[in-house]
Formats: C-alpha cells, structure tokens, sequence
C-alpha cells in the first residue's frame, strides 16, 4: 500500500496525486459509459481542467481521495466528501469507479462505509447526503443499504442524455449511522 490514510477491505483511501491526474483521472470524466449516470461527461476533461480542480483541493470544503485496490495498488477511481458546512455539520458524498473492471464488486459501498465512517466518527459530522441522477440504480441500492432515507427530489435537475432527470436526495444521520454498526 502506497501511503494509506484510510483502509477498507479490498481496497484503501489516500490522498489523489498529479501522476493520477497524469494517469486516467480524466480519461474517466471523457468516458461515456462511466459519466452516463452521474452529473460528468457534459463538458470534456483536459489535464489542464483536472489540475484546476486538483490545485483547489485544499479547500477546506472538501476531503478528496483516491481509491486504490489494495492487491495490486491500482488506482481505480476517485471519492469525496465536499460542500463540507462546518457549523452545520454536514457534507455531500460522492464517488465514481472509473476502472470498468472493478464496478458492481461492491467497492463503492465499501468507499460509502470509510468516507461515513471518517466523516461521522473523525469529522464529526452530523448529516452525510448524495445528490444521485434517479437512473443511477447501482449507486442508489449502494446508499440504500447503508441506511440513507430519501429527502427529497429534485425534479427534472439535470440534463443528460438529452433528457432532462431527477435528482433523488438520500441523507443519513449520525445518530442513524450509529444504529447500524
């Protein structure tokens, strides 16, 4: 493991590097197949557009990491906790599997569990929610299962696909996270 800041079963959280951005990082934000279903993929990705994002990293609004798979130290895709409110307490999660080979295996509830666990327990957030396009199947059953309730909707939210979607709102609590370990 190559400098692991948070440790899962199959796979690890640290901090995202130049020579990830260098690598696949925005390959993934081209791709098609990976962006279909989240808000990525309406503007192409440059290596110039990712280190703008890369350099505003040190934003205290957002914890940013990449996800590696700890057999073979992959880099596999990217997670965070962002729009971080630090008087309310709460932070949007977001995640994205960009290596194909390694979607619908689990890993992005596993990265779900670390990032609610290192928000709730070393944070100390109160509110963890997602914003997910409502044909994201894979990453609403994810959320499902971990104990976050619908908040609401956001009705025709996005365009994509040349359609418009809803955006559905799931949250869960501390209290709530507490309950289920």
């Amino acid at each position: 493991m190559n400098n692991p800041f948070l440790i899962g079963k199959s796979i690890y959280l640290r901090s995202l590097t130049v020579a990830d951005i260098d690598d696949s990082y925005y390959r993934w934000f081209n791709d098609k197949e990976t962006t279909q279903n989240n808000s990525h993929g309406r503007l192409p990705e440059n290596r110039e557009s990712a280190m703008r994002f890369f350099e505003g990293l040190s934003s205290d609004k957002i914890v940013h990491f990449a996800i590696v798979k700890k057999e073979n130290d992959i880099h596999i895709g990217c997670c965070s906790l962002q729009n971080i409110d630090w008087i309310s307490r709460t932070a949007e999660m977001a995640r994205i599997i960009g290596e194909k080979e390694y979607r619908s295996k689990g890993i992005g509830t596993e990265v779900a569990k670390l990032l609610l666990e290192y928000g709730f327990n070393s944070l100390n957030l109160n509110r963890i929610w997602v914003g997910n396009i409502s044909n994201n199947i894979a990453a609403i059953k994810s959320v499902d299962k971990l104990g976050f309730k619908v908040e609401g909707i956001l009705r025709s939210s996005i365009y994509k696909n040349s359609k418009y979607h809803d955006v559905i709102i799931r949250g869960i609590l501390k209290d709530e996270y507490l309950l289920n370990e």
